[in-house]
Protein backbone atom coordinates (compact mmCIF):
# COMPACT_ATOMS: atom_id res chain seq x y z
CA UNK A 1 0.00 0.00 0.00
CA UNK A 2 1.23 3.26 -0.92
CA UNK A 3 -0.40 6.69 -0.22
CA UNK A 4 1.09 10.25 -0.65
CA UNK A 5 1.46 12.49 2.35
CA UNK A 6 2.20 16.41 2.53
CA UNK A 7 5.46 17.33 4.13
CA UNK A 8 4.38 18.47 6.97
CA UNK A 9 2.66 15.01 8.06
CA UNK A 10 5.70 12.99 7.33
CA UNK A 11 7.78 15.51 8.94
CA UNK A 12 5.80 14.65 12.20
CA UNK A 13 5.93 11.26 11.36
CA UNK A 14 9.40 11.45 11.36
CA UNK A 15 9.31 12.95 14.62
CA UNK A 16 7.48 10.64 16.67
CA UNK A 17 9.58 7.74 15.13
CA UNK A 18 12.61 9.41 16.33
CA UNK A 19 11.30 10.38 19.62
CA UNK A 20 11.53 6.34 20.71
CA UNK A 21 8.41 5.47 20.97
CA UNK A 22 8.46 3.80 17.64
CA UNK A 23 11.01 1.68 15.73
CA UNK A 24 9.74 3.00 12.43
CA UNK A 25 7.07 4.71 10.31
CA UNK A 26 4.97 1.30 10.37
CA UNK A 27 5.21 0.73 13.34
CA UNK A 28 3.55 4.13 14.07
CA UNK A 29 0.90 4.17 11.62
CA UNK A 30 -0.44 0.37 12.95
CA UNK A 31 -0.92 1.72 16.07
CA UNK A 32 -2.47 4.53 14.41
CA UNK A 33 -4.79 2.00 13.05
CA UNK A 34 -5.20 -0.20 16.26
CA UNK A 35 -6.28 2.93 18.07
CA UNK A 36 -9.04 4.02 15.26
CA UNK A 37 -10.39 0.21 15.75
CA UNK A 38 -10.72 0.59 19.06
CA UNK A 39 -12.62 3.84 19.08
CA UNK A 40 -14.78 2.26 16.43
CA UNK A 41 -15.50 -0.59 18.68
CA UNK A 42 -16.50 1.82 21.75
CA UNK A 43 -18.73 3.60 19.62
CA UNK A 44 -20.33 0.74 18.48
CA UNK A 45 -20.45 -0.17 22.02
CA UNK A 46 -22.09 3.18 22.74
CA UNK A 47 -25.10 2.56 20.45
CA UNK A 48 -25.58 -0.86 21.10
CA UNK A 49 -26.19 0.16 24.91
CA UNK A 50 -28.01 3.09 23.70
CA UNK A 51 -30.06 0.88 21.85
CA UNK A 52 -30.78 -1.17 25.44
CA UNK A 53 -31.64 1.39 27.24
CA UNK A 54 -34.29 3.07 24.32
CA UNK A 55 -35.64 -0.86 23.64
CA UNK A 56 -38.12 -0.68 27.18
CA UNK A 57 -38.06 -1.96 30.39
CA UNK A 58 -35.78 -4.67 31.04
CA UNK A 59 -36.63 -7.68 32.20
CA UNK A 60 -35.27 -10.33 34.56
CA UNK A 61 -33.36 -13.06 33.43
CA UNK A 62 -35.10 -16.22 35.09
CA UNK A 63 -34.00 -19.76 34.15
CA UNK A 64 -37.18 -20.53 31.55
CA UNK A 65 -35.75 -16.72 29.64
CA UNK A 66 -32.46 -18.19 29.84
CA UNK A 67 -34.09 -21.37 27.67
CA UNK A 68 -35.96 -19.48 25.45
CA UNK A 69 -32.64 -17.51 24.01
CA UNK A 70 -30.79 -20.81 24.18
CA UNK A 71 -32.95 -21.88 22.14
CA UNK A 72 -33.28 -19.10 19.82
CA UNK A 73 -29.89 -18.79 19.33
CA UNK A 74 -28.79 -22.73 18.77
CA UNK A 75 -32.58 -22.43 16.29
CA UNK A 76 -29.96 -19.82 14.69
CA UNK A 77 -26.75 -21.69 14.63
CA UNK A 78 -28.34 -24.88 13.09
CA UNK A 79 -30.19 -23.04 10.42
CA UNK A 80 -27.11 -21.01 9.27
CA UNK A 81 -24.92 -24.83 10.02
CA UNK A 82 -27.39 -26.23 7.71
CA UNK A 83 -27.57 -23.74 4.70
CA UNK A 84 -23.61 -23.81 5.11
CA UNK A 85 -23.74 -27.65 4.91
CA UNK A 86 -25.83 -28.00 2.18
CA UNK A 87 -23.94 -25.60 -0.77
CA UNK A 88 -21.52 -27.86 -1.27
CA UNK A 89 -23.76 -31.35 -2.00
CA UNK A 90 -25.89 -28.75 -4.25
CA UNK A 91 -22.36 -29.08 -6.35
CA UNK A 92 -22.56 -32.67 -6.13
CA UNK A 93 -25.70 -34.08 -4.71
CA UNK A 94 -24.07 -37.28 -4.73
CA UNK A 95 -21.62 -36.94 -2.14
CA UNK A 96 -22.67 -36.18 1.86
CA UNK A 97 -21.41 -34.37 4.59
CA UNK A 98 -20.64 -34.13 8.02
CA UNK A 99 -20.14 -30.62 8.28
CA UNK A 100 -23.53 -29.71 9.57
CA UNK A 101 -23.19 -31.87 12.65
CA UNK A 102 -20.02 -30.31 13.37
CA UNK A 103 -21.28 -26.59 12.85
CA UNK A 104 -23.86 -27.70 15.11
CA UNK A 105 -21.81 -29.42 17.43
CA UNK A 106 -23.81 -32.63 17.11
CA UNK A 107 -22.17 -35.33 16.36
CA UNK A 108 -23.10 -38.17 13.97
CA UNK A 109 -25.53 -35.66 12.05
CA UNK A 110 -24.90 -34.98 8.55
CA UNK A 111 -26.20 -33.66 5.58
CA UNK A 112 -26.67 -35.38 2.11
CA UNK A 113 -28.83 -36.28 -0.63
CA UNK A 114 -31.82 -38.49 -0.59
CA UNK A 115 -32.46 -40.88 -3.90
CA UNK A 116 -36.13 -41.69 -1.88
CA UNK A 117 -39.47 -40.68 -3.11
CA UNK A 118 -39.68 -39.36 0.72
CA UNK A 119 -36.42 -37.27 0.94
CA UNK A 120 -36.26 -36.20 -2.90
CA UNK A 121 -35.78 -32.93 -2.24
CA UNK A 122 -31.20 -32.60 -2.14
CA UNK A 123 -29.70 -31.23 1.19
CA UNK A 124 -32.43 -33.63 3.11
CA UNK A 125 -30.73 -34.06 7.11
CA UNK A 126 -30.08 -37.48 8.18
CA UNK A 127 -27.99 -38.77 11.19
CA UNK A 128 -25.07 -41.48 10.39
CA UNK A 129 -28.11 -44.23 11.60
CA UNK A 130 -29.99 -43.46 8.87
CA UNK A 131 -27.11 -43.68 6.32
CA UNK A 132 -26.48 -47.31 7.28
CA UNK A 133 -30.27 -48.47 7.37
Amino acid sequence: MSFALPEALREYIDQRVRSGHYGNTSEYLRELIRRDQDEQAKKRLRELIAEGLSSGPGRALTPKRTAQLKKQVLGERMFDAAIAALEPIERMPSMSSPRLGQLCDIPGLRSCSMPTEAAAQPGSLVTDRSLSA
